[in-house]
């Protein structure tokens, strides 16, 4: 779930680049990042692809791991599978699919995990880590139920 902040952009639109702040909310607790937009030469509002997306934690309180987490080199599983083993941990960057998150623990240990969102009959929130087969209240807490 993707949702959309545009404040006053006037100021930026006249140096024919801004950025707009989004946030996402899925089991993460709700997080914010910047995308970069253009106007292009249809005069179209038109996004300036990223390959990733910094994320803003803001106020909320940094989740704790619960369990061994699954993290790889890079989006998409390359590289080799480590753990970051349970303590407090920041999710620093999304990247442009919203399925990989970029993780640093409060030891240093850092990676990407993998994660697919879908809903269950009732519509409750059906969230899968790549590599462990837990519910997303399993592994961190808090998260967002969405």
């Amino acid at each position: 779930n993707v949702a959309c902040n545009i404040s006053d952009i006037r100021p930026d639109v006249a140096k024919g680049i801004f950025t707009v702040q989004d946030s996402y909310s899925d089991f993460i607790q709700p997080v914010w990042f910047m995308r970069t937009y253009k106007i292009n030469e249809s005069g179209q509002l038109e996004e300036i692809p990223q390959d990733t997306y910094d994320m803003i934690y803001g106020k909320y309180e940094l989740p704790d791991l619960l369990v061994p987490l699954p993290v790889y080199e890079a989006p998409g599983g390359e590289g080799e599978v480590t753990y970051i083993q349970p303590q407090k941990v920041d999710f620093i960057k999304m990247d442009n699919t919203y399925r990989w998150v970029y993780v640093e623990a409060e030891d240093g240990t850092s990676g990407w995990f993998g994660f697919e969102v879908g809903r269950t009959e009732e519509g409750r929130l059906d969230v899968k880590i790549k590599g462990l087969d837990l519910k997303h209240w399993e592994i961190f807490i808090p998260y967002y139920a969405g």
